[in-house]
């Protein structure tokens, strides 16, 4: 037994999606990604899906997107792992994160050149 149109569920659900993207502060969400993941997002971020959940007890709108990052992994000549980058951090093999300006140049490399 409906009670109403799903389309008027859909477009109102859309609608809301809409309009909290728009007041979205993607300073604040570039500060939360930078500080708990230790990366960069670029301008390339496109909404994916959005969804009304139960966090802690309370409603809230899951946000889902597809972001787009830059990513060098430096790996020696016998193909071992050294570092993870972004644009503004680097993992080592030990899972330590540390802020970076400038891509690694290991000791073997300065001396080659």
């Amino acid at each position: 037994m409906r009670l109403t149109d799903s389309n008027v569920i859909k477009q109102g659900e859309r609608e809301l999606f809409d309009n909290i993207l728009a007041e979205l502060d993607w300073s604040v969400v570039d500060e939360v990604i930078k500080e708990k993941h230790g990366l960069q997002v670029e301008e390339d971020v496109e909404f994916k899906a959005g969804d009304l959940v139960v966090a802690e007890g309370k409603v809230a709108y899951k946000l889902d997107f597809e972001v787009r990052l830059n990513l060098s992994i430096l790996i020696d000549r016998d193909g071992n792992y050294l570092s993870l980058e972004t644009a503004t951090s680097r993992k080592d093999q030990t899972g330590q994160t540390e802020d970076v300006s400038s891509p690694p140049v290991s000791q073997e490399m300065q001396a080659a050149s």
